[in-house]
């Protein structure tokens, strides 16, 4: 397996969305051109120090590549299909996404283990919005992502609100009807965790015993 180097596809392929159209003219929608076109995204790519760009396909053939396109430019119907994507209020980027990239190497998974249903409290709001989790991307190969109390992953969310966020782990309280008490929905009760300063290893002063053997001892 030869993990993604600035560019990935997505785990499922593609996802159908929208995009605010203003972005392919420099940021100002020219008269009688129409607010959002539905789009397929079929990618992301992901540089140092910039925001997650996305990679699509339009619904009139176009193909545009990503440092155009921020999670900003996308939205989508809600989680019903009954919001009008033309209308769904545009978020500033610095509210949907947290960081910036931390370089050119990473992955990109849907873990099925982690429920859909999340509250999110969305980057220099303060706002807690519900969405649904889609995929998470992860970062290697880089100071910040290498040093253990530095690490982020960025869950990608499909907002309830018809907007898309990326965020790590401590903006995010997942919820299992089965499993989860989420402590979002009750007052004071942010776990007060500290950030990790391990970066675990068990290969240290133990010795194997044989001298070639398939099956050998083991001892510290």
């Amino acid at each position: 397996m030869t993990l993604p180097v600035l560019h990935s596809s997505l785990p499922d392929e593609v996802f159908y969305c929208y995009v605010r159209m203003r972005y392919f003219y420099g940021g100002t929608l020219p008269k009688g051109e129409p607010a959002v076109m539905k789009a397929a995204v079929y990618g992301v790519r992901s540089r140092g120090g910039k925001a997650l760009g996305f990679n699509l396909l339009l619904a009139n053939g176009a193909s545009w590549a990503g440092p155009a396109i921020p999670i900003s430019a996308l939205c989508h119907r809600g989680p019903d299909s009954t919001l009008d994507p033309a209308a769904v209020p545009e978020m500033p980027l610095r509210n949907l996404q947290a960081w910036d990239c931390f370089g050119e190497n990473f992955s990109v998974e849907s873990f099925k283990g982690l429920p859909d249903l999340v509250w999110v409290r969305l980057p220099r709001s303060g706002e807690i919005a519900q969405g649904r989790y889609q995929w998470t991307i992860d970062w290697w190969g880089n100071g910040y992502s290498d040093t253990p109390w530095q690490h982020k992953q960025g869950h990608f969310i499909a907002l309830d609100n018809g907007n898309y966020c990326l965020v790590p782990n401590n903006y995010c309280c997942f919820h299992d009807p089965s499993f989860t008490d989420p402590f979002i929905v009750k007052k004071n009760a942010v776990p007060k965790f500290t950030e990790n300063r391990f970066d675990y290893s068990v290969e240290d002063s133990w010795v194997v015993e044989g001298d070639g053997q398939f099956f050998y001892d083991d001892r510290d």
